[in-house]
């Protein structure tokens, strides 16, 4: 072998080192990605359980707080009933909105999943930080309807009880 031949095998032989080297990174490269991407994927499957299961616990919530103020506008002083009522009333529509809206959200984001989970080229890291925050403004939003219908308790609870027949003829004596 001569001197060209040999320095030629050796330039081929380094082209090979260096193509091998290139592979074994590019391949490193997309396992990390798609680790990176799973992990985003399984975080948002836990932040959507975990935002689901935050629903049903503020539904009935909702509906226990609402039903303890239906009964509790029926002992107050008639004079207050019919807006406690309007109030209650109001509340109920709020909430029913309110997870009409949220249950939208979860929906969309339950869709989302599955495409999200096998196309390796969508931002899961993006969609994760998007539906964080979305999942923090609703929880913000169950917060200040319970807070609505804590305060309308408080309310009720302070107006006049109403005057059975019994005590106003008691009065009287």
């Amino acid at each position: 072998m001569d001197s060209a031949a040999v320095a030629q095998a050796a330039l081929e032989k380094q082209r090979e080192d260096q193509a091998a080297a290139l592979e074994k990174q590019q391949s490193e490269e997309q396992e990390r990605i798609q680790q990176e991407h799973q992990k985003a994927v399984d975080q948002i499957i836990t932040k959507l359980s975990a935002e689901t299961l935050a629903m049903s616990s503020f539904k009935t919530n909702c509906e226990a707080l609402l039903a303890a103020n239906s009964n509790r506008i029926a002992g107050v002083s008639s004079s207050y009933r019919k807006g406690f009522t309007e109030q209650n009333d109001n509340n109920r529509d709020a909430v029913a909105d309110l997870i009409r809206r949220q249950n939208v959200v979860l929906n969309k984001t339950t869709v989302d999943l599955p495409l999200l989970t096998t196309n390796l080229h969508a931002n899961a890291q993006l969609y994760l930080s998007q539906v964080g925050n979305t999942f923090t403004q609703m929880d913000g939003d169950r917060q200040s309807a319970i807070g609505d219908l804590l305060a309308l308790a408080t309310s009720i609870s302070n107006a006049p009880a109403k005057t059975s027949l019994f005590n106003f003829k008691l009065r009287l004596n």
